[in-house]
């Protein structure tokens, strides 16, 4: 996942404090809370790996996008006796404050939940060896499996 500042986003979020959009039937769900120094957001988005989601920090606004894309079916598979999960391409936009930044911003994806921190200017950002364009990626599961050996 990279962080970028597409001019596209400006014109467009712009608009509304948020603003969201799908084409097909997968919209997750968001929380976004604020802190004195930065916003932090979770976003529920099963079944998405780092190349699926797309976070985008520009003008006050931070925009997450991605798709889910839909599996094929089996050759052997009859019909659906129930189809309930959702799948397309999908958008929200969020109006925060004119000082967030990307510089800093730091992105997580852990057992089908994307964490994201965005800064706001004017607060120390701390120092991390990492770069933080690219979207880590790990299970709570292997983790607690790891502690144990």
């Amino acid at each position: 996942m990279t962080f970028s500042t597409p001019q596209s986003t400006l014109s467009r979020d712009a608009e509304a404090p948020f603003q969201g959009g799908i084409d097909g039937t997968f919209a997750p769900a968001f929380e976004v809370r604020e802190y004195g120094d930065h916003f932090e957001f979770q976003v529920d988005v099963p079944g998405l790996g780092p190349r699926d989601v797309s976070v985008f920090i520009a003008g006050g606004c931070v925009t997450v996008a991605g798709r889910r894309s839909h599996p094929n079916d089996s050759k052997d598979c009859v019909r659906h006796c129930t189809y309930e999960r959702g799948f397309g391409s999908f958008w929200r936009a969020f109006r925060l404050s004119p000082n967030v930044t990307s510089s800093g911003a730091r992105a997580e994806l852990c057992d089908g939940v994307l964490m994201l921190s965005v800064p706001k200017l004017g607060y120390p950002v701390p120092l991390t060896r990492s770069s933080p364009a690219h979207l880590k990626s790990h299970s709570r599961s292997k983790q607690h499996s790891n502690r144990s050996n």
